[in-house]
């Protein structure tokens, strides 16, 4: 999860005041103007009270982007109706999934990716699909 953090910037407003001072380790270079040596984090890290947040918005935004209109048929991630195979119900069928997005045109299950803090899983009906 750590490593998903340095993905995503900072904002302006919080580089300010995330800085590491490394006057002390580099002396020669202090001057009248300069008298601190600060670099600041540009990156969410491990430890920041928001970076949970802010990169779970940001991946969720970029999903959303991703998917486009489920309802376009030239979309990849095009679907337009839910089947549902649950057990006990007639015509079940334990090889299929419960509940699955299909594509009416063909009626096969709709190509789909899932996205797990920083690793993603893509499904499909053929290998170019996915």
């Amino acid at each position: 999860m750590g490593d998903m953090f340095l993905n995503f910037i900072v904002h302006e407003d919080v580089r300010k005041v995330a800085s590491v001072d490394f006057s002390f380790y580099f002396p020669d270079e202090l001057t009248e103007r300069k008298r601190a040596l600060l670099e600041h984090w540009t990156r969410c890290g491990m430890g920041f009270r928001s970076s949970p947040y802010n990169t779970i918005q940001a991946i969720l935004f970029a999903e959303e982007q991703i998917r486009g209109n489920p309802r376009d048929l030239g979309n990849v991630l095009h679907w337009d109706a839910i089947r549902l195979n649950l057990p006990g119900s007639l015509g079940y069928e334990p090889s299929q999934p419960w509940v699955s997005k299909v594509r009416s045109q063909d009626g096969l299950t709709a190509c789909d990716f899932i996205i797990y803090v920083d690793d993603i899983r893509s499904s499909g009906n053929s290998r170019e699909d996915s």
